[in-house]
């Protein structure tokens, strides 16, 4: 099943989490929904699936932190399956943004 599948269903059993507040509560809300979500067979695809669902749930400045967070993510899955990444250009484009810590918000999650 792909990311944007689950994504889509995980939106749907989501749909009691008002979009647009805050976003740690977002982000945490989404994250206990769908670290253990039943359609995902690994973590990577519960991650992904959650990510996209908070991206939708969030404000438009929200978004513009969230995009700078997984660009930061998307540069290293990059750089770690060995195609080269301009990291300068990376780090440059993430200047001034305050990023998610995502990987604490889903590590919290139980």
């Amino acid at each position: 099943m792909s990311d944007g599948v689950i994504a889509s269903i995980l939106n749907s059993e989501c749909s009691d989490i008002p979009g647009g507040g805050d976003a740690e509560e977002i982000i945490r809300a989404v994250f206990k929904k769908g670290k253990n979500h039943w359609m995902c067979h690994t973590e990577s695809q519960a991650f992904n699936a959650s990510v996209a669902v908070v991206y939708l749930k969030m404000n438009e400045t929200d978004r513009v932190r969230m995009k700078a967070t997984c660009d930061g993510l998307k540069a290293i899955n990059a750089a770690i399956s060995g195609v080269p990444i301009d990291v300068e250009a990376v780090l440059l484009a993430q200047e001034g943004i305050e990023l998610f810590p995502l990987r604490k918000y889903w590590d919290e999650v139980k």
